[in-house]
């Protein structure tokens, strides 16, 4: 298992090496000027040179990128041009936000797919059948601003229950930290659920279809305990294979859920880089989402040995 980690760690390197490639090519395109947007409408022209030069926009291209991946690998991300402070610090500061949204949202989103997943496959055709798939249509297909924004409107404003906007340390007051992380969770763990629930769903459909289920059954095994000690247990791989690939759903749409719900994350992070133009905290912002997904499909992949035994790894 050990030889395996470290082969995978390796294989990470170059497709980190590719993803930077992109990202900082990417960035380069986008239309305006990073400097412009400092100063407003009507810098001098000294001043926009001078800048230019200091963060070293007048070089070749070839040299700025590799001037950052040096600085990158020293654990320098550089300096963001919008607050004026290391984009490592800022990205540290950041980024437990997005992992506690990111958590509770695959907490809900198994605690609703996984029940549903059960119970329709084990009663196709009834209510609770067509009730489920209804629940995978609009997790789905629904928008996730459109699903934060009925949230806020039955929860914050109606019920006045749960606060929308804003963000409380677990360290601060954990009751206003779950009161404030229930929604934005919530959004997104719904999201997410629709497609865990299509995925084990079909697979629990073809589980209850096998001969060891039948043997199972005929020696009078109480349902409950087929379905979910032996049925559920076979389809864990592809679940775990779909909550892996989700992640960077959630790392995604965390961006639009973190604007809607004023939490400050990484992705309310990023998407204020773009509107001001902050190319360094761009690039820095997303290679660590790439360098973070690669972890989590490596920690899926490990995973797989320890649901399914017959999985070895040399």
């Amino acid at each position: 298992m050990m030889g395996y980690i470290v082969k995978r760690l390796l294989t990470i390197i170059p497709t980190l090496v590719g993803a930077s490639i992109v990202i900082f090519s990417l960035i380069h395109i986008l239309p305006g000027d990073p400097i412009i947007t400092m100063f407003g409408k009507q810098p001098s022209f000294e001043a926009i040179e001078y800048l230019r030069h200091q963060y070293g926009f007048d070089r070749p291209l070839y040299v700025q990128y590799f001037d950052w991946v040096w600085n990158i690998l020293q654990g320098n991300f550089g300096n963001s041009i919008r607050y004026g402070s290391p984009i490592l610090g800022l990205i540290m500061e950041r980024m437990p936000a997005t992992l506690w949204l990111i958590v509770f949202a695959m907490i809900v989103s198994l605690s609703v797919s996984i029940p549903i997943s059960v119970l329709t496959a084990s009663r196709p055709g009834s209510m609770t059948d067509h009730a489920g798939t209804m629940f995978v249509l609009i997790g789905i297909s629904a928008p996730s601003f459109w699903l934060g924004l009925m949230l806020i409107m039955v929860f914050t404003l109606y019920l006045r229950v749960l606060p929308c906007y804003g963000f409380v340390g677990p360290m601060e007051s954990i009751p206003e930290f779950l009161a404030h992380l229930a929604l934005p969770s919530i959004t997104l763990g719904l999201l997410m659920g629709g497609t865990v629930t299509r995925i084990a769903k079909s697979t629990m459909v073809e589980v209850l279809r096998a001969e060891y289920i039948k043997f199972v059954r005929s020696k009078g095994v109480s349902e409950k305990i087929v379905l979910y000690k032996h049925a559920l247990k076979n389809t864990l791989i592809p679940i775990v294979t779909i909550v892996g690939l989700q992640t960077g759903y959630l790392l995604a749409g965390s961006v639009v859920i973190e604007q809607v719900f004023g939490w400050p994350g990484m992705g309310r992070l990023l998407l204020q880089a773009i509107y001001t133009r902050d190319y360094f905290l761009i690039q820095g912002g997303l290679l660590f989402y790439c360098a973070l997904f690669m972890l989590v499909n490596l920690a899926t992949d490990i995973l797989y040995a320890y649901v399914d035994p017959r999985i070895r790894y040399e």
